[in-house]
């Protein structure tokens, strides 16, 4: 077994708790599929990258190729603003078969018990340069 060399632990919060406190306890009105996309996609900015281009196509052919040289389920979605290659694992170890994409990686992002997968890890590659209420927010 190994020494641990440094360790530590933040406090967590409740979120139910912060909920309750923010709201005054008050259920919010539930908002309309319209209300949350205009809400989502309002006072927002996509601006291409040509630079970017090359390593979009680079990126996808390298999120395929792993996915079949390790047998590694996956789904490459391009959105308005990004690609995004999420690989589907269950109590997987390592992840260095990865590694190969992870470089061309913008953000990333982990999520567990979705689509009866233990873990699903998204890669998302930015093709536009994305700014809300005129500030940057990717990549």
């Amino acid at each position: 077994m190994g020494r641990i060399i440094y360790e530590k632990r933040y406090p967590r919060e409740n979120w139910e708790d912060l909920i309750a406190a923010e709201t005054g306890g008050e259920q919010a009105a539930a908002k309309s599929f319209d209300e949350i996309v205009r809400e989502v996609y309002g006072n927002r900015v996509c601006v291409p990258i040509p630079e970017r281009a090359k390593a979009a196509s680079a990126f996808v052919l390298t999120a395929r190729r792993v996915s079949e040289l390790y047998k590694l389920d996956v789904t490459i979605t391009e959105h308005t603003d990004h690609i995004s290659a999420e690989y589907y694992f269950n109590s997987s170890g390592g992840l260095r078969c990865l590694r190969e994409v992870v470089k061309y990686a913008d953000d990333i992002s982990f999520f567990s018990n979705v689509r009866g997968y233990d873990i699903v890890m998204c890669l998302d590659f930015y093709t536009h340069t994305v700014f809300r209420n005129k500030r940057q927010v990717h990549p």
